[in-house]
């Protein structure tokens, strides 16, 4: 009896694998007849990622940075169908791109991005960049999974509290808030050692996520230098570091564009926005966040200029 339940049950989900792989394709030949006069998206997508963790691990901490290996593997699989996968980079040095061209990058660098999404990337192909913050390597969790509900994330007043008046240093917020949950090695941050071995390979780069994660605006002037001067320092040692930073919690201000531009880097990227086209504020470049609750219709969706940024 048991193995005739598992026979009919591998056919149905046989079977509805089929129906939405068939609906998929009807959709998109319907999408293509109804957008064929209508104007090509320009510019490039820069997809940012935080981590990629074993499903088993899923919900854990800040649960909207978590994505399951099993969803990201499949996100990769769509992007090898329709996109053509670049360097940062040449996203933002070379000639406007077409609107099938994405790169791809990750805040944080999270032991889960190092160990589980890296080799993904590398196996197919893919260059990908990594946004360090150098004085977090090797600790045991970031302050905004810690402190986070088990199952629930971060409460929007912990958030708010841990941004304006700890400036977002995982020191500060840590002596305010209790840890509720330790984590899984996959939500640790990466040490120094897996960094070095893996930007040594070809397509991956590292770029600047700040020295300690701070909330820029929040800092003052001697503060904020600190910041952006030591990562880049650090950077200079690492092989294949790229004069790039990517602002914590998304946060920018002209003071702080105006101190990227002193500390000597190229571009700023923000966590939100649409497509990046070239020219305009070199340190207000557009990338589109990938929730973990985002599905891979929802990606697609987004990949084919579907929905609005």
């Amino acid at each position: 009896m048991l193995s005739l339940l598992e026979t009919v049950g591998s056919a149905l989900r046989w079977r509805a694998a089929r129906v939405r792989r068939l609906s998929k394709r009807i959709i998109e030949r319907g999408l293509r007849l109804a957008n064929r006069n209508r104007p090509a998206p320009s510019g490039s997508l820069v997809l940012a990622y935080h981590n990629v963790v074993p499903d088993r691990e899923v919900g854990k901490g800040e649960v909207s940075l978590h994505l399951s290996l099993t969803r990201f593997r499949r996100q990769l699989d769509l992007l090898q169908r329709y996109c053509r996968v670049v360097p940062l980079s040449a996203v933002l040095n070379g000639p406007e791109q077409d609107p099938g061209t994405v790169a791809v990058t990750f805040d944080d660098a999270y032991r889960g991005a190092v160990e589980h999404a890296a080799p993904l990337l590398l196996e197919r192909g893919f260059p990908f960049t990594l946004f360090v913050s150098p004085g977090l390597l090797g600790t045991e969790g970031f302050w905004w999974d810690v402190i986070a509900e088990p199952g629930n994330g971060l409460r929007g007043t912990e958030r708010q509290t841990a941004l304006e008046q700890c400036h977002g240093r995982s020191i500060e917020v840590l002596a305010r808030f209790p840890q509720r949950e330790r984590l899984p090695q996959s939500y640790w941050c990466a040490d120094v050692d897996q960094l070095r071995a893996l930007a040594r390979h070809p397509g991956v780069t590292l770029g600047a996520h700040t020295w300690s994660h701070a909330a820029l605006p929040t800092l003052d002037q001697g503060d904020l230098a600190a910041e952006l001067e030591r990562p880049k320092a650090w950077l200079s040692e690492m092989p294949n570091a790229i004069p790039v930073l990517s602002y914590p919690y998304g946060l920018t201000s002209v003071p702080v564009r105006d101190a990227v531009t002193r500390a000597g880097y190229e571009f700023g990227l923000l966590i939100e926005g649409g497509r990046y086209a070239g020219g305009g504020d070199r340190f207000a470049i557009p990338r589109f966040n990938v929730p973990a609750g985002l599905s891979e219709d929802g990606l697609w969706l987004r990949l084919m200029e579907v929905v609005p940024a």
